[in-house]
């Protein structure tokens, strides 16, 4: 059986021998790194980019043409980003999901009803404000309510 490093080097003969004959452009390049990245096995993302890396050979491209593949990856996979208090202590983590994305790069925490603004290529948080819009009663002792059974059950585990 083939070892990673093997296969990436193979991989790499061929890039580089086709490199004679037709060259791909960056768009081509861009593609072909978005399905490998997207089709990474949960948990497997670092692994796959690092292997990406040595195939392309070119950071400048990656960093940036990749930013919409890493903010597509993180809320697909729900990942989850640390919320810290204003001296850097982790305080909890909220996940990135479509549900709370305001923008490409801002999301409502729902824990804290604050506007978050997010780093998706480290996957952390920039910036934390708070949100402009008031929150109904209604929805906020529920939100609350869920919250607190969610914490309680986490802790149980």
């Amino acid at each position: 059986k083939m070892s990673d490093q093997e296969n990436v080097e193979d991989v790499q003969e061929e890039i580089e021998e086709e490199e004679d004959d037709e060259q791909l452009s960056d768009k081509d390049i861009l593609r072909v790194v978005k399905h490998f990245l997207l089709s990474s096995p949960p948990g497997e993302f670092e692994d796959v980019l690092a292997d990406v890396r040595d195939l392309v050979r070119n950071d400048e491209l990656l960093n940036t043409g990749a930013r919409d593949i890493f903010h597509s990856y993180n809320v697909e996979q729900l990942i989850p980003v640390d919320v810290t208090d204003d001296e850097g202590k982790n305080l909890y983590k909220t996940i990135l999901c479509k549900y709370g994305e305001i923008d490409e790069k801002t999301y409502l925490d729902p824990r804290s009803n604050k506007i978050l603004t997010v780093d998706h290529t480290k996957a952390s948080v920039l910036k934390i404000v708070d949100n402009d819009e008031d929150e109904d009663e209604e929805i906020k002792t529920k939100r609350v309510a869920l919250q607190k059974e969610c914490d309680k059950y986490l802790e149980a585990q």
